[in-house]
């Protein structure tokens, strides 16, 4: 009795024609995919940078508000012969400073060095500052901060 036997291995042959074909479609479209990964990481990083500036810029501005106030507080509140409101002043005039150049916005910058010479001069007595000047500076800053604040809300 003959049994069959396995068919033996044929000879090498080249491989056919369309599976070199299929093997660069495989890398292009990989290398697709890898080029699109990094785009979209690069966009998703872009986006939270600038979403952290815009929320830094907020809280810069919520604070400059509140220096303002505070150097208005200080500078009604001033008297030379009172050490204690010499440094009040002092404090609230930095802060306001400091706070002034984390701004961005230019107009707002403006705005602050606007008010702050007619502020000064107003509640140091000075008969060429108005009080009508004063407040008319500042409700200017105090609009152009809200419309900055909206503008990055």
């Amino acid at each position: 009795m003959h049994w069959p036997t396995a068919p033996t291995a044929a000879p090498s042959s080249p491989p056919p024609a369309g599976s070199t074909s299929a093997l660069w479609v495989a890398v292009i479209g990989l290398t697709g995919v890898l080029v699109g990964a990094l785009i979209a990481g690069w966009l998703a990083a872009r986006r939270e940078r600038t979403a952290r500036r815009e929320e830094s810029q907020r809280s810069a501005l919520y604070d400059l508000q509140e220096a303002a106030l505070a150097l208005r507080r200080a500078l009604s509140a001033y008297d030379s012969a009172r050490p204690k409101t010499t440094r009040a002043l002092d404090e609230a005039t930095g802060r306001l400073e400091v706070l002034k150049h984390r701004i961005l916005c230019e107009t707002v910058r403006d705005r602050v060095d606007a008010w702050r010479p007619l502020a000064v001069g107003y509640y140091s007595g000075d008969p060429a500052v108005s009080i009508s000047q004063e407040e008319a500076a500042w409700d200017q800053l105090q609009v152009d901060v809200g419309v900055e604040l909206r503008r990055l809300a």
